[in-house]
C-alpha cells in the first residue's frame, strides 16, 4: 500500500525498459544491506519495450528503510542505469509515542511545554517526526535524535526548562519554532515521518491549567483525547521529564462506603445475612485481597479477590 503499516504485506513495483537491440531476459531483484527481500524474473523483452515488475517483500517494522533495486541482464554494455535506492516509510502504531503533560497558559516567566511518553518497546529514532497545533500545515520537526521505551521528552520553544528537569530528562528544542497553544483551546498533533497522526488531542479552558499549571494525564497509556484522563498538575512548575504529579501509587485499594448494603433489606433474628460492598482499585498495580466483616473484635465473615 502506498502508506503502509506494520503488519501490511508490501509489494514494489518498477519498471524496466530494454534500450539495447536485442531481446533480452533478466531478473529484478530488491535487497536491504545485503540481505535479499524478493526477486521476480522476465524474458523476451524486445528492443525499445518496457515492463512493469512486481516484487512481494513481506512487512516491514515502522520507521525508514533504504531498499536497493537491482537490475540483472547477462552481458549488460551500460550498467550504471541497472539499480537504484528507494526510500520505504512503514508508519507507526497509535500512541508508541504519546501526549503525556502539556503548559498552554505558562506564568510569567516561564515557558509553554508539551512532554510525550515513549511507550514503544523499541527505541524510535525522532527523525522526521514532527507535531504541530491546530494549523496542521505548519509541522514542526523533532531533531534528529533516538529515544528509548520509558523516556519522557520534553519539547519548548527553548531552554530555560533545564534546571527544572531531571538528569535523566529529555529536553528537546525544535529548530522550527514552537507552535503557540491558545489559552482559550486549541488542537495538538504529533505525527510520525509519512505524516500519520500517531496521537492527537483538543483541549479547552474547562480541562483546566489556568494560572501557569500544567495538565497532566493520569496514566501516560491513557485516551488522549479523553477529559477525564487529564488533570491539572499538583505541582506550580510541572513535571515535566517526571512522574505526573496526579498519576495513582502503585497499590491504592478503596472501600466503597456508600455502595455497603444488606440482604434480606429488613431482616428478622433468624435470617441469614448477607452484606455486599464495592471496592475499587485506585492504583496502577493488579491487586488482590480480603474483605472482612467484625463486629467489635468478632470476625464476622470475609470474602477474598
Amino acid at each position: 500500500p502506498e502508506n503502509p503499516a506494520p503488519n501490511d504485506a508490501i509489494t514494489l513495483t518498477a519498471t524496466i525498459m530494454n534500450k539495447g537491440t536485442d531481446t533480452i531476459s533478466g531478473d529484478v531483484e530488491v535487497a536491504k544491506e545485503s540481505d535479499l527481500l524478493g526477486s521476480s524474473s522476465f524474458s523476451n523483452l524486445t528492443d525499445s519495450d518496457s515492463t512493469d515488475i512486481a516484487i512481494s517483500l513481506g512487512t516491514f517494522s515502522s520507521g525508514q528503510h533504504l531498499l536497493t533495486v537491482s537490475l540483472l541482464v547477462d552481458g549488460d554494455a551500460d550498467s550504471t542505469d541497472n539499480t537504484a535506492d528507494y526510500s520505504l516509510s512503514v508508519r507507526f502504531t497509535e500512541r508508541v509515542l504519546t501526549f503525556n503533560e502539556f503548559l498552554y497558559a505558562p506564568a510569567a516567566g516561564t515557558v509553554e511545554f508539551i512532554e510525550f511518553a515513549v511507550l514503544s518497546e523499541d527505541s524510535i529514532d525522532l527523525s522526521g517526526w514532527g507535531f504541530s497545533d491546530s494549523d496542521t500545515s505548519n509541522i514542526r520537526f523533532f531533531p534528529a535524535v533516538t529515544i528509548q521505551s520509558g523516556d519522557l521528552i520534553v519539547v519548548s520553544s527553548d531552554s530555560s526548562l533545564l534546571p527544572v528537569l531531571p538528569p535523566e530528562g529529555i529536553l528537546l528544542v525544535s529548530e522550527d519554532g514552537f507552535p503557540g497553544l491558545n489559552n482559550s483551546g486549541d488542537e495538538i498533533y504529533l505525527f510520525d515521518p509519512t505524516e500519520t497522526a500517531i496521537d492527537s488531542l483538543s483541549y479547552t479552558s474547562d480541562w483546566g491549567g489556568e494560572s501557569g499549571y500544567s495538565l497532566e494525564k493520569l496514566l501516560s497509556y491513557l485516551d488522549s483525547p479523553e477529559p477525564n484522563n487529564w488533570a491539572m498538575s499538583l505541582d506550580s512548575v510541572g513535571t515535566p521529564g517526571k512522574v505526573n504529579s496526579v498519576t495513582p501509587p502503585p497499590v491504592d485499594a478503596a472501600l466503597i462506603a456508600s455502595s455497603i448494603i444488606h440482604f434480606p433489606e429488613n431482616p428478622a433474628p433468624n435470617d441469614a445475612i448477607t452484606l455486599t460492598a464495592t471496592i475499587m482499585n485506585k492504583g496502577t498495580d493488579t491487586i488482590s485481597g480480603d474483605v472482612e466483616v467484625a463486629k467489635e473484635s468478632d470476625l464476622l465473615g470475609s470474602s477474598s479477590f
